[in-house]
């Protein structure tokens, strides 16, 4: 017996790469990059076919802002770049969260946000000093703000 998957109608297998070199390269320590070579490593990226590339966490250094707005008139093929931020703080308003603002303030060339959701109740409970309903709520209110303001969201738990 011969078993069969596909994954789309014509029955080719696709998968969808998601770097996030940017992100996670840059949190080692002693390790930095120029703007233009960020912009190069990520046209490379567009070339080869990658889908997703996070090019940092939102608002949280310069170098961020300085690459979300040279991003502007960059060519990256169909590659689609996204911003990493976490949900609005306990007791907050998404409205003014920096994150959530970072990331539609630069939709238009940075059309995907994934926001980190605490899961592991250790995490909840410890880090933000909340209750899992919080978190709950705290998510979707984050994560609908981004959908209205016409970002593609990623939950990364």
């Amino acid at each position: 017996m011969k078993a069969e998957y596909s994954g789309s109608v014509s029955g080719v297998r696709r998968v969808e790469l998601f770097d996030t070199s940017l992100r996670d390269g840059l949190q080692q320590p002693n390790l930095e990059i120029s703007v233009p070579n960020a912009v190069a490593l990520l046209q490379r990226m567009g070339a080869f076919g990658v889908a997703y590339a996070e090019i940092g966490f939102a608002g949280a250094n310069q170098f961020v802002g300085d690459l979300a707005n040279a991003l502007d008139s960059v060519d990256t093929g169909g590659m689609k770049l996204a911003l990493f931020g976490r949900t609005r703080g306990r007791g907050g308003k998404v409205q003014s969260w920096p994150d959530a603002q970072f990331m539609v303030k630069h939709k238009r060339r940075v059309p995907v946000a994934v926001v980190v959701v605490k899961s592991r109740l250790l995490d909840v409970t410890r880090s933000l000093e909340t209750t899992p309903e919080e978190t709950l709520c705290m998510a979707r209110e984050t994560i609908d703000y981004l959908h209205d303001h016409g970002l593609e969201v990623f939950v990364d738990l």
